[in-house]
């Protein structure tokens, strides 16, 4: 009788952005112990490897023993509820390195420090600069993949950059490494780092965050860099690492498959670039959520408005093949549980599942989910603006209310109609999932003109449109549009706010003259639009 194989779980966390809120740990990081421990609970055996790729930290700065301090209690607190001294493997991030993460010198004390720490078990990485990579020994992880460290947030020189580093020099080395410790020389590879490889979807057009810093910082984001650089007021251009391309070509002539985990961006999502020469490897390219943050759909959102759930990894590694799922989560919730990938290795080469979408575990559950809208003359500005009026209908069947973000045209002002309150500077409102309308008006909510969306959204997106945000899952998610002008092609779309994936859908007519995407089953974290050209 053959002797069933060993199934190991790793682990994959990222961003954990310790210190970025007075109520990130209540609201974020004690809920992300507790399912950990919950998944723990569920498997019969720890995992065999925590990995955490970088922004351990949400800044350097401050005193140096008390963010250890504190970092070593929140490592000690995941590894518990994960089952003990698990092995574990760090690598930093930008923000380990720089304040706010882009900001003032290269720092290196706060990553020395941790590994100063001497965590039983636990290999730290990027603490023998200017040399990045490590191959961390098979004994330490019994994984059947090899493992290795590649420090990505080296850039020592200049006062702003939120970028990095990854040299071939370093890659060729660590096969040299790999090597002299024997085993299989074709067996997958996994590889940690912190920065992405290639821009990962919805963050790639983010605008630069610039909330916290000071008002000549803001500033200079906004509108000084853009007039020098294009496109210098959105993050891509700078958050790079610095010989990502000359690496991948190197990650493929290493004739093995290989599998890079890596955060940085917050969003989790997956690729595969399969070798084009013969004798070559594939890559696969697995992005973590940010495991420390609810994030704001786009920049300048209301602090008190709907966020983005927290998530990580769980890999599922069965000898060649490997599984991997990502988990969301936030406050008492449940979490959401949804593959990501899965694939066997075969050869150098991966071959690769399409996934089931659906969610395992679930949030609450809404009835339907509609909000319409009409568009209006805007009295003070009608060649420029419109209007917008809205209707907001949520029912669930349990009890549910949230407060959710208003989207609208800079400059835009809140009226209140029936359920709703506020000022004119409203930026969000509550909503109850008893089926009760909540009706508010934008005014100047939508830009009319060309004109007029280049000078408030800029070039990298001068459309118009209006969305509706699917937090939970619901039976129907319905988004309504009366008022478009004769002529107008309006064009839909569902964005999965978990991978970041943009699909089209159709848009249907209603009576009226107006058009409605309909989406019924809604998966939670569901983004639908209905856009046009503005005239």
């Amino acid at each position: 009788m053959t002797e069933a194989r060993p199934l190991h779980r790793v682990v994959h966390l990222s961003d954990l952005h310790l210190g970025a809120g007075a109520d990130q740990l209540t609201a974020i990081l004690d809920p992300l112990v507790r399912t950990l421990r919950e998944l723990r609970g569920g498997w019969g055996a720890p995992p065999a490897l925590l990995a955490i790729t970088g922004d351990l930290h949400d800044s350097p700065g401050g005193d140096v023993g008390e963010a250890t301090a504190r970092l070593v209690t929140l490592l000690e607190r995941i590894r518990a509820a994960l089952g003990g001294e698990i092995p574990t493997v760090v690598v930093p991030g930008n923000h380990d390195r720089r304040t706010q993460g882009l900001l003032l010198p290269f720092r290196e004390d706060l990553i020395g420090a941790l590994a100063r720490a001497r965590m039983p078990r636990v290999v730290v990485g990027g603490t023998a600069l200017p040399f990045l990579a490590e191959a961390v020994d098979d004994g330490f992880h019994g994984l059947p993949f090899a493992v290795a460290l590649l420090d990505s947030s080296y850039t020592p020189t200049g006062l702003v950059s939120a970028g990095g580093l990854l040299r071939v020099e370093d890659l060729l080395e660590l096969a040299e490494l790999l090597a002299l410790r024997g085993g299989d020389p074709g067996r997958p590879l996994l590889l940690l780092t912190h920065h992405h490889l290639i821009p990962t979807p919805v963050t790639d057009t983010a605008r630069i965050d610039a909330d916290t810093t000071n008002p000549a910082l803001r500033w200079l984001a906004a509108n000084a860099l853009p007039r020098l650089i294009s496109n210098a007021d959105h993050e891509e251009w700078m958050m790079t690492a610095f010989g990502a391309g000359s690496l991948l070509s190197t990650l493929h002539a290493l004739a093995r498959p290989v599998l890079v985990l890596h955060g940085h961006k917050h969003f989790p999502t997956v690729r595969t670039l399969r070798a084009s020469l013969h004798g070559q490897g594939d890559v696969a390219l697995l992005s973590a959520g940010a495991a420390g943050l609810a994030l704001a759909l786009d920049e300048g959102d209301d602090a008190e408005a709907t966020r983005l759930w927290p998530s990580f990894h769980v890999l599922e590694i069965d000898g060649p093949a490997v599984r991997v799922e990502t988990v969301a989560y936030y406050g008492a919730a449940p979490a959401a549980t949804r593959d990501l990938f899965h694939a066997r290795a075969d050869g150098a080469s991966w071959v690769v599942q399409p996934v089931d979408d659906r969610i395992r575990h679930r949030s609450p559950r809404l009835l339907h989910n509609w909000l319409e809208v009409a568009l209006r003359p805007c009295a003070g500005r009608p060649a420029a603006r419109w209007d917008v009026d809205a209707t907001r209908t949520l029912r669930a069947d349990a009890p549910l209310s949230h407060v959710e973000q208003l989207r609208a045209a800079p400059g835009a002002v809140f009226e209140a109609g029936a359920g709703a309150t506020g000022g004119p500077s409203t930026r969000s409102i509550r909503v109850r999932a008893d089926g009760t309308p909540v009706r508010y008006r934008l005014m100047g909510g939508a830009v009319r003109t060309v004109e007029e969306a280049l000078r408030h959204y800029g070039p990298v997106n001068p459309y118009e449109g209006v969305e509706l945000l699917c937090r939970y899952e619901s039976a129907e998610a319905r988004l309504t549009l009366h008022g478009l002008p004769a002529g107008v092609v309006p064009f839909g779309s569902a964005v999965d706010l978990t991978r970041g994936r943009a699909v089209p859908r159709r848009v249907g007519k209603v009576d009226g003259g107006g058009v409605e995407l309909v989406m019924a089953p809604c998966p939670p974290r569901t983004l639908l639009r209905i856009q046009w050209r503005p005239s």
